[in-house]
């Protein structure tokens, strides 16, 4: 169940090509079919107490068979209105398929029309009766229901003869492990070891470049407000270890929390799993829920709640945390008290802006972008390679105990691969190092170890290969520029803006970068460009004469 207000319960069930709206009995007698019977039958718990329902209608494209599936959509449709249900509460869709016993095609067809009833009505309770529809209809609900897909209660009507004097409808339980438990076992307390370095060790007098001494900067200041903080970066920046740090050097945590801080991967989870994990439930209030679970936001009171991958957040789940963002307090499922949560939350995610616009709302957007840290990838800043690499080397080689007795390599050796490192462009970026590090120690140790020069040159061969297969065409980045400037142009429709300036400014930025990356060394960051360096120093003379008059 959904925790939803009392009596907005919304059904959702197919209808029974033999049974609705009235089914013949053995007898001859002529009874309430499986659907009457669950809306209006006097032992039916749910009687009076349907808000809206939702009926699927199967039908192939034999014209006979269209013709009858409209007589049983019309005819059960009548016998509910006769019964005085409100018609602008009632909806019959079809489903036209030529096997009702397909399982996929099942499948694939009510997983489009649950997210399409969720979105429209998020404020229900869902309740699926499983007794109308071929078996194969029944088990595809049971596998939605039981493996987390959609949380919704089953109920199943019952003959007379089969109450035994009970109830005409009774919801069916299945005590099966549930995804949600799974899940749970399995989400990331905390940072990755691998990257972790970077932010437990933090010292601003070894930074280099401008870019990670900016970012320490504002994360320090960041840290010490209770405002969301959103944070862009390409996959293994070490986005989720920076929240860490951030969380670490701020008023919001709790030291006996710090080996299992909220954190949760958004892309893991369906829904209603994510709904669960952050609001908690209430026992009983859906298969699977044994015990009561006040949620991760009550585990963040007067912490931090971290949220990676925050794009693939569900619309309900974005509409649930802007409350409790605004009002600190959330209401776990089932439950009829709202709790109150003084947490502070970070978001992640390696997508742009102008991704993000297209998969969330608006107003979910709003509330998480306060605060913005962009962590760049390490082909920005290339100053810092030699030092990152350093401490990625050594702790590498601390990971694995076998390679204690490694021959130190040589400083001319690091140096070469730092020289290789900062021209490339490094896809997973601290993974990347790491990668390159286990490949110099596996072809320094065991019994067929290389020399130290060619344990070098295999392992950067491999890396560059591996670079080669990952890079992105240069169209594939210009596209993804121009998502981002549309997008900004569409969030400021007045803003001045013309696109002969705009190319200018970003071929004066691209020729600037390329020459401070080559270390002024002209001929070099002309091949970098793809240019003469003929062409490159007229363009850097213009530019010096066009500054001097301005």
């Amino acid at each position: 169940m959904r925790g939803k207000e009392e009596g907005k319960n919304l059904l959702i069930s197919w209808l029974a090509r033999r049974h609705d709206p009235f089914a013949r009995q053995r007898d001859g007698r002529v009874q309430p079919g499986p659907t009457l019977t669950l809306l209006f039958d006097e032992a039916s718990p749910y009687r009076g107490k349907i808000d809206r329902a939702i009926f699927f209608c199967h039908r192939t494209r034999e014209e006979e068979d269209r013709q009858k599936a409209a007589e049983l959509a019309e005819g059960t449709k009548a016998a509910i209105l006769e019964r005085g249900f409100d018609a602008d509460r009632l909806e019959i869709r079809y489903w036209d398929h030529e096997d009702p016993t397909d399982h996929q095609a099942i499948f694939s067809f009510l997983e489009g029309a649950i997210e399409e009833i969720r979105l429209k009505y998020p404020h229900h309770r869902y309740l699926v009766h499983m007794s109308p529809g071929t078996p194969q209809m029944q088990t595809i609900w049971v596998l939605l229901q039981a493996t987390g897909i959609f949380d919704c209660t089953l109920v199943r009507t019952l003959r007379p003869e089969e109450r035994r004097g009970g109830w005409a409808a009774r919801e069916t339980r299945l005590e099966i492990p549930t995804l949600l438990r799974v899940l749970r076992q399995s989400r990331p307390l905390e940072a990755h070891e691998e990257d972790r370095f970077i932010w437990d060790s933090w010292n601003p007098q070894r930074f280099r470049s401008k870019k990670l001494r900016q970012l320490y900067e504002r994360a320090t200041r960041f840290a010490q407000l209770n405002v969301p903080i959103l944070m862009l970066g390409e996959r293994g920046v070490g986005k989720t270890t920076l929240a860490s740090w951030i969380r670490a050097n701020s008023p919001y945590r709790k030291k006996e929390k710090d080996s299992c801080w909220p954190t949760v991967s958004c892309g893991q989870y369906t829904p209603e799993l994510m709904r669960g994990e952050l609001f908690g439930y209430r026992k009983g209030s859906f298969t699977g829920a044994t015990k009561n679970f006040d949620g991760l936001l009550k585990e963040a009171d007067g912490d931090t709640l971290f949220l990676d991958e925050i794009g693939d957040i569900s619309l309900e789940v974005q509409r649930l945390l802007i409350r409790a963002i605004e009002e600190k307090s959330y209401q776990p499922i089932g439950a009829d008290k709202r709790i109150e949560s003084n947490f502070r939350l970070i978001t992640a995610t390696n997508r742009s802006i102008a991704e993000l616009e297209k998969r969330i709302s608006p107003d979910f957007l709003d509330r998480i972008v306060y605060f913005v840290l962009r962590v760049p990838a390490l082909r920005e800043i290339p100053e810092d390679i030699p030092w990152i690499w350093e401490a990625v080397f050594e702790r590498a080689k601390r990971r694995h105990s076998s390679t204690a007795t490694l021959p130190e390599l040589a400083p001319e050796f690091h140096q070469e691969i730092i020289t290789k490192l900062r021209n490339m462009r490094l896809p997973g970026n601290l993974r990347a190092l790491y990668r390159i590090a286990y490949l110099l120690l596996a072809f320094l140790s065991g019994s067929h170890l290389l020399a130290p020069q060619e344990a070098v040159a295999e392992a950067m061969k491999e890396a560059e290969q591996w670079e080669g297969s990952a890079r992105k065409e240069f169209r594939d980045l210009a596209h993804i520029q121009a998502e981002e400037v549309l997008a900004h142009r569409n969030a400021l429709p007045n803003a001045e803006f013309k696109l002969s300036d705009y190319l200018a400014d970003f071929k004066n930025h691209l020729i600037e970068q390329a020459v401070a990356q080559k270390q002024d060394n002209q001929s070099a960051a002309a091949q970098l460009l793809g240019t003469s360096p003929q062409n490159l120093n007229n363009h850097l003379k213009k530019r010096k004469v066009q500054s001097s008059g301005e």
